[in-house]
């Protein structure tokens, strides 16, 4: 089950990442919204492209998943701020619930 939860991870941050460096407009409204600019976009989605690819590396070496557990979480506290700090819609917040409960599985299962 680990391996399900390094899944999840890998394709939400890389789905996140893309949606950031391709400059979606869904990427420019939210980045607006959270008055943050550009580069904080762009350097975001290069954290979660990394994040995507940790997560496939700790795939074929499971010594790393608590390390991409506790990385997913360190970033997922800062979404949460974000999202709080500007009063976002819950279904802003899918993303966040769905990496967050991986994480913590993750530790959970081999801590």
């Amino acid at each position: 089950m680990t391996n399900i939860a390094l899944i999840v991870i890998a394709v939400i941050f890389a789905l996140a990442s893309l949606i950031k460096l391709a400059s979606t407009q869904m990427a420019l409204d939210n980045f607006e919204r959270w008055g943050l600019p550009d580069s904080a976009r762009y350097g975001i989605g290069i954290i979660e492209a990394g994040m995507a690819v940790f997560a496939v590396i700790a795939l074929m070496n499971p010594v790393l998943a608590v390390e991409v557990a506790i990385a997913s979480l360190v970033i997922m506290a800062g979404a949460l701020a974000t999202h709080i700090r500007v009063r976002d819609e819950a279904k802003e917040y899918v993303p966040f619930v769905f990496v967050t409960a991986a994480a913590v599985y993750i530790l959970a299962v081999n801590l």
